[in-house]
């Protein structure tokens, strides 16, 4: 977000001091300032006031350059006029990111599997609906091979180097001390047939869920085939609660692109959504019982 970069910088702030003001950690304020996520109303507005008061005391120095402070001058009257506290508020209750699959993937699919681990280990709890195909915590060795052959750009070395970091980071999120792990999946996606699977890859998918699902943290419930969904299922997402300086954020991915979200608005309305597919599905103990049953067929 160059504009907070800017209001910063005019407002002679270095990113510690006003993180220290917003009672935010530095990183946190570094992922909002790069874009990597968009800060909420009370924090844009907070950090607002800041810079306000920061330009408004360069103002007051009277030892200031002239140059400088003619520049400060003109940076307050700026950032206290109306139009510009409206566009800041529109901005953050609008608040979303698109991040193209061509950027995400430029550095490589196994440096993008590594990523994602990051950015769940970093949650607190995290909870995805997958509609076509099964999430990573239910994949196995040979199913995330299969998803990473499917990337059209990725040569089969590319694929096979970021299946590899896709389990190894897997692995970690399923081990001690990992966030709590709630999952909605359609029936439909553990019957999925990929291009490039070397068999049939259910009773694997069947089994894997019976194995996590043991674990204290982690929580899956099946959406069955004949369910009533209340929402149409157009895409994958995942909503992360993050420590309180980061708040929470929606991850929904599209053939093209990764959309964040963090506006009120759009958390309530996932929030929503949430609670019908989890209203919707089987409970977890029903989705055990569903897959035992799969299994012995």
């Amino acid at each position: 977000m160059d504009l907070d970069i800017r209001m910063r910088a005019e407002a002679g702030l270095s990113g510690s001091a006003l993180a220290i003001v917003l009672d935010r950690s530095q990183s946190a304020l570094s992922r909002w300032e790069s874009g990597d996520r968009t800060a909420d109303l009370n924090i844009v507005m907070r950090r607002h006031s800041a810079c306000v008061t920061g330009t408004a005391a360069r103002v007051a120095d009277l030892d200031l350059p002239v140059r400088l402070h003619e520049r400060a001058k003109g940076s307050l009257a700026r950032m206290t006029r109306d139009d510009y506290v409206n566009g800041l508020v529109e901005l953050a209750e609008n608040a979303a990111s698109v991040l193209s699959n061509y950027v995400i993937t430029r550095g490589g699919l196994d440096t993008r599997q590594q990523q994602l681990t990051e950015q769940v280990s970093r949650a607190t709890r995290l909870r995805c609906f997958q509609p076509l195909m099964a999430p990573r915590i239910l994949q196995t060795a040979a199913y995330t091979r299969a998803v990473m052959l499917g990337y059209a750009p990725a040569t089969e070395t590319e694929a096979l180097k970021a299946a590899a970091a896709r389990t190894l980071g897997t692995a970690e999120i399923l081990a001690a001390g990992s966030p709590d792990y709630h999952c909605v999946i359609a029936e439909h996606a553990l019957n999925l047939r990929l291009a490039r699977a070397e068999g049939d890859l259910t009773p694997g998918l069947l089994q894997r869920l019976l194995e996590v699902t043991d674990l204290p943290q982690i929580t899956v419930q099946v959406l069955p085939t004949n369910a009533t969904y209340l929402h149409v299922p157009a895409n994958a997402f995942n909503l992360y609660d993050l420590p309180d300086d980061e708040g929470s954020m929606i991850s929904v991915e599209t053939y093209s692109a990764q959309l964040t979200f963090t506006g009120g608005h759009d958390l309530a309305m996932y929030e929503q959504i949430w609670t019908d597919l989890t209203g919707a599905a089987l409970s977890p103990d029903e989705t055990r019982d569903w897959a035992h049953a799969q299994v012995a067929d």
